[in-house]
């Protein structure tokens, strides 16, 4: 199995990854299975946004606070949005006007 990550691999060779591989011979083996001229930093965590009959789509976490510069732990103001919804970058157009949208949902309620 390949690594997904940079982070993954360096992971795996620490003496806990090794263990929790089976050992230096199943990390040998991932390494074998990874193409390392495509492997990201970090894979991001995503989640599901189920919109009930409307469908369902998968969000990045934080992708949104990477590209303008916010750290993840803090909240991206409305004026921030709607100002980020005019950018002239087309994703941070998209992810800015579907956070406007998902502000205005009705979380678990």
């Amino acid at each position: 199995m390949p690594f997904r990550s940079k982070s993954q691999q360096r992971w795996a060779h620490t003496p806990f990854g090794e263990k929790a591989l089976g050992g230096a011979a199943a990390v040998h083996e991932w390494d074998e299975a990874t193409n390392f001229k495509r492997l990201p930093e970090k894979v991001m965590s995503k989640h599901i946004v189920n919109l009930g009959k409307k469908g369902s789509f998968k969000v990045a976490e934080g992708s949104l606070h990477r590209m303008l510069g916010i750290p993840e732990g803090e909240k991206i103001g409305e004026e921030r949005l709607k100002k980020a919804a005019h950018s002239e970058n087309p994703a941070i157009r998209r992810k800015a006007i579907a956070g406007i949208g998902l502000s205005h949902m009705k979380h678990g309620k």
